[in-house]
């Protein structure tokens, strides 16, 4: 009798052991499952044609690379600033969409970035093939909490925008106008608002009862608000009529000198929450 109770005691022990073991052995598993992370292919297979892209020679020592992506009422607009070393001095990516939230607005921040190209942009001419990858964090813009993270790796392909084919290339070049390379925190001297902005203020929330609104619109190489590029949102919904006379009061009570670049005047992007 003692000996069948040794012969299962020592039964058990080893279910037991196995059992656990193999609890152990899925939990490991469970835990290399979360942790597993996709690497980011070091090429892209096809090139990726639906984009606008080409560069700029700003200097001797630097190109600007403009990406930009429209679909519909979104898109993706994207810049890289490269050195003579072909390493990324600067990179910028912006996800925009017709809709904005007034509750809980984001923006990203560029935090890493690489670069590969086929031939040296600034020895070479013609056709360039680019291999990129951009990890950006969404944050919120006023808590700056992260919101989302994201790897962008793409292939393109470029060509050098000069003034000898710029006509040539003139439409497919009209989207550098409304890119936003030259918003306020990326040109070498930012525009000044020469209005008091308390005035628009109160007139804001005299005539249209609201004190909440986020504006984006560009200013020319004068600092004159551009009407066409004028978009807001609104704490309250307006009217037709409404929305003609905001548009009256924005363009005649916000002055600004204009931005520039390499002490150019160049057209640049604003956007204001107030």
């Amino acid at each position: 009798m003692k000996k069948i109770l040794n012969i299962l005691f020592t039964l058990i022990l080893i279910l037991n052991f196995s059992c656990s073991n193999k609890k152990n052995q899925e939990k490991l598993k469970s835990i290399e499952k979360l942790n597993k992370v996709n690497p980011v292919p070091e090429s892209i297979i096809s090139y990726d044609e639906s984009r606008q892209t080409l560069f700029e020679r700003i200097s001797d020592n630097e190109i600007w690379i403009y990406n930009c992506l429209y679909s519909g009422f979104t898109g993706e607009r994207i810049l890289i600033k490269v050195n003579k070393d072909l390493k990324v001095k600067f990179a910028y990516y912006d996800y925009w969409t017709d809709v904005l939230d007034l509750e809980n607005p984001t923006e990203f921040k560029v935090i890493s970035s690489k670069i590969k190209f086929d031939k040296n942009p600034f020895k070479s001419s013609g056709e360039i093939k680019i291999n990129y990858e951009l990890k950006i964090n969404e944050v919120s813009y006023s808590t700056k909490e992260l919101i989302n993270s994201i790897v962008l790796a793409q292939r393109i392909k470029i060509r050098e925008m000069t003034n000898e084919n710029k006509n040539k290339y003139k439409k497919k070049y009209e989207f550098i106008n409304s890119f936003n390379a030259y918003k306020a925190a990326y040109v070498d001297k930012k525009p000044k608002l020469l209005s008091n902005i308390g005035i628009f203020k109160r007139k804001l929330k005299s005539d249209f009862k609201t004190n909440q609104i986020i504006l984006v619109f560009s200013t020319d190489i004068k600092g004159e608000i551009l009407k066409e590029s004028l978009k807001f949102r609104t704490s309250k919904k307006l009217t037709t009529g409404q929305k003609d006379r905001l548009k009256k009061l924005i363009m005649g009570s916000l002055k600004y000198s204009p931005g520039y670049i390499n002490e150019n005047p160049v057209r640049t992007e604003l956007s204001i929450k107030i």
